[in-house]
């Protein structure tokens, strides 16, 4: 049987520690949902200002359901900004059962097993396994490659032990959801406007340097890989270019040839600001456009 456990934690300190001390790290973990959330916008409207990209584009590859897609289809979008729209979609796909940018909520199922309390996460926000290992023993466990040379045999049998008869009770499971997304008041997004909002995003606008230059980057390897596809490209043609055009971007001829495209091809960047945020219109494709 695959055991692939890699998030798993325990306590032995008892159920009244694991709730007081959720209930004492909730500001940490709202911050980090919160400073990812700010990032997931404005990368948004990078890819919208900086690459040209589609904003449909992106949110129908992020929405996996139909339901989904059809909700975000009935987002009406006249005279609506930029930020007014994210928003909206921000509420609809917080909500999905399968991950993308805008999940941010913090799930935790939990079983006792003797005197442990095992705690499996569904871990959306990175940040989250760093707070919750902060008062939370690692137990993690798998069976796919040699165990962890640092546990010791008799440990590492237990973890395997314990994950393999996790949740195995049909009809019965203990769970504990932080910024529940589907709930009224316990859901963040619907909370996060305003000020906070615009300062949240406008902190995960990189400086203007490394904006250029990740423009830089994206143009260069886009004109490597032509130098590597047939005339006649297949779909692995593509793939196989693009990781040629990436070794040599890394390499020291590649980045001789890159400073040089950087000085043949100056930019204007559009400046990002509060202003911006507030007041740029959604236009389908505008991006693509101008």
């Amino acid at each position: 049987m695959s055991l692939k456990a890699y998030d798993g934690m325990m306590t032995k300190k008892g159920i009244s520690y694991l709730q007081e001390k959720i209930k004492e790290k909730i500001p940490e973990f709202k911050k980090a949902s919160l400073k990812q959330l700010s990032k997931t916008y404005a990368e948004f409207f990078l890819d919208y200002v900086d690459k040209k990209d589609s904003i449909d584009s992106k949110i129908l590859f992020m929405s996996k359901t139909k339901k989904e897609q059809e909700e975000i289809k009935s987002i009406s979008k006249e005279n609506i900004t930029i930020l007014s729209y994210l928003f909206k979609v921000a509420k609809i796909l917080s909500k999905s059962e399968y991950l993308n940018d805008f999940v941010i909520d913090l799930k935790m199922s939990l079983e006792v097993k003797g005197d442990k309390i095992l705690v499996y996460p569904g871990i959306f926000v990175p940040e989250h396994r760093k707070i919750l290992l902060s008062f939370l023993d690692d137990w993690y466990a798998q069976n796919q490659c040699d165990p962890d040379e640092n546990v010791p045999e008799s440990e590492w049998e237990e973890r395997c032990k314990d994950w393999n008869n996790f949740s195995e009770t049909r009809g019965f499971s203990m769970n504990i959801t932080l910024f529940d997304s589907k709930h009224y008041w316990d859901n963040i997004i619907d909370f996060f406007r305003g000020d906070e909002l615009i300062n949240g995003i406008l902190s995960e606008i990189p400086s203007d340097e490394d904006r250029k230059n990740s423009i830089w980057k994206t143009d260069f390897i886009n004109e490597k890989m032509k130098e590597y596809l047939p005339e006649n490209p297949e779909m692995y043609d593509y793939s196989s270019a693009f990781f040629k055009a990436n070794d040599f971007y890394r390499s020291d001829e590649g980045q001789k040839e890159f400073e040089l495209f950087k000085t043949n091809n100056p930019i204007e960047l559009k400046k990002i600001d509060a202003d911006f945020l507030l007041n740029e219109k959604f236009t389908e494709n505008a991006a693509k456009e101008s």
